[in-house]
């Protein structure tokens, strides 16, 4: 049986290999990376997923703070529901500058490296972050940091 070579192809290819297999490999740690490209995609399923429970656990402030305002008296509650947010906002801005990167740095020991991501620096937000794979990373740091 003879076939006709498709109109649309005037020469024979080159049998189709995966381009990670030619790749210069200038660093030696990119070999670690370079099989695992295909598993770095983003879900957008896992995404929106992600994003609704960062909102709701971000709703939990305001409750929080309700809550306390209910155990004091009629002038202390300003103060602690002011007490909540000030200290939400203050521990988020710890956890983006150095705390993200103590808990999910290259390990140094006991903590991570404070260096690995210190402000965010190799976190992106097109990409996943090897441990969190199919979600962006910014949104895997503010949903830890939710916490």
């Amino acid at each position: 049986l003879w076939l006709k070579a498709p109109c649309w192809s005037a020469r024979p290819r080159a049998p189709a290999t995966p381009s990670h297999h030619f790749r210069p490999l200038l660093n030696p740690r990119a070999a670690l990376f370079v099989e695992s490209e295909a598993a770095m995609t983003l879900d957008m399923a896992s995404t929106a997923y992600m994003l609704v429970c960062t909102a709701l656990v971000q709703l939990m402030t305001p409750g929080l703070a309700f809550f306390y305002g209910g155990l004091v008296s009629d002038l202390s509650v300003l103060t602690m529901m002011m007490q909540s947010f000030v200290s939400m906002g203050v521990a988020s801005i710890v956890w983006y500058i150095v705390g993200f990167s103590l808990c999910f740095g290259e390990s140094g020991g006991i903590m991570g490296s404070p260096a690995t991501y210190v402000a965010m620096r190799n976190v992106n937000v097109n990409e996943s972050l090897p441990f969190a794979d199919g979600i962006p990373g910014l949104l895997f740091v503010a949903y830890q940091g939710m916490f």
